[in-house]
């Protein structure tokens, strides 16, 4: 048996000592090698657990990072709805904060450009409906001119009579597409604000009489019915006014073969006629620029008549009223004015 001996020298009362310790290697051995399997035991704990707390951290993160990509997905999708939170570290809350903000950007330009096409659309249709609507209006005078004058054209000995009446429908023709055209321009300075109304007093009655005087020279067959009081004044441009009545009453033509009514009933203005009528889906619409119903063509020469009557009244501050009945009539009315 070996022993490890240990000797430590030291002065008591001027007399020098020795103290002795012995202590079996073996033993000391022993106590070493559990020494060293405690450490590396506490050691391979400590591993264990840095290797368990740093799965746990990376799965933390890798959670993080997934929902971060699945909302950069979501915004790739241009889905701008997210909830994206994360009290995990600060470095994750602000990249969460970050990308709600970036959403919330994105979001916008998203609507303003949706706003921005959806205006282009809107004026790409509009000038679509306007070169359809020229295009179909111009074309039955056009050719109409063109037909006469081509006859004239190639029949120079053509009598004098022959020669007036086809002058006299290429005149008409033409004052028509003058009409049509100077339709446009009106309505267009309406809708831009151009347009500012002059008012004055005058009587009504009279204006209406003359413009049905007019229209039935024009129309000799037609009967124009005016059921109107003596006089009845107001306060309104008369230039518009007398626009709004000779549209109602060249619309109502239009679309009756029936006897038209003009009256004034509980201060308002009512042209009346037994024609086709207006489907009830369409009534509001008959009004609007250009509109064409698939059944009765209301087209109100390039569909500005009643659009333009609607405009002017606007600035009188009243409105069209329609009342119609597919097969039956209609009735448009609009508040006269106060004096």
């Amino acid at each position: 048996m070996t022993f490890l001996y240990v000797a430590h020298r030291f002065e008591e009362n001027n007399r020098i000592l020795f103290l002795r310790l012995s202590m079996n290697i073996g033993s000391i051995m022993h106590n070493f090698y559990d020494l060293w399997i405690k450490i590396a035991l506490i050691f391979c704990i400590t591993l264990l657990m840095g290797l368990y707390s740093a799965y746990l951290l990376s799965q933390k993160i890798r959670t993080e990072i997934d929902k971060i990509i699945a909302n950069l997905q979501q915004i790739a999708d241009k889905d701008y709805k997210i909830s994206l939170s994360s009290h995990f570290c600060l470095e994750f809350l602000e990249i969460a904060n970050y990308l709600k903000k970036l959403a919330t950007k994105l979001e916008k330009r998203a609507k303003q450009k949706r706003k921005y096409t959806a205006k282009i659309k809107l004026i790409s249709q509009q000038r679509s409906d306007v070169i359809s609507a020229i295009s179909h209006e111009f074309k039955n005078p056009i050719a109409s001119i063109m037909g006469y004058a081509q006859t004239l054209l190639d029949d120079p000995n053509a009598s004098v009579q022959i020669k007036e009446r086809f002058l006299g429908k290429i005149v008409q023709n033409g004052q028509k597409i003058s009409t049509m055209i100077d339709r446009l321009a009106l309505t267009t300075k309406f809708e831009n604000g151009d347009f500012t109304t002059h008012n004055s007093s005058f009587d009504v009655v009279k204006m209406t009489q003359d413009i049905a005087q007019t229209f039935k020279e024009k129309h000799p067959l037609r009967t124009i019915k005016c059921e109107l009081p003596e006089h009845f004044f107001i306060d309104a441009d008369r230039t518009m006014m007398e626009l709004v009545i000779s549209n109602l009453i060249d619309n109502a033509l239009k679309y009756s073969d029936d006897t038209i009514t003009v009256f004034i009933d509980n201060e308002s203005l009512h042209v009346k006629d037994n024609g086709v009528g207006i489907k009830e889906d369409e009534i509001e619409k008959v009004t609007q620029k250009f509109y064409r119903s698939n059944s009765h063509s209301w087209d109100n020469s390039m569909g500005l008549g009643l659009a333009l009557v609607n405009y002017i009244l606007k600035l009188h501050n009243t409105n069209l009223q329609i009342q119609s009945s597919l097969g039956v009539g209609s009735d448009f009315s609009f508040k006269l004015p106060s004096n």
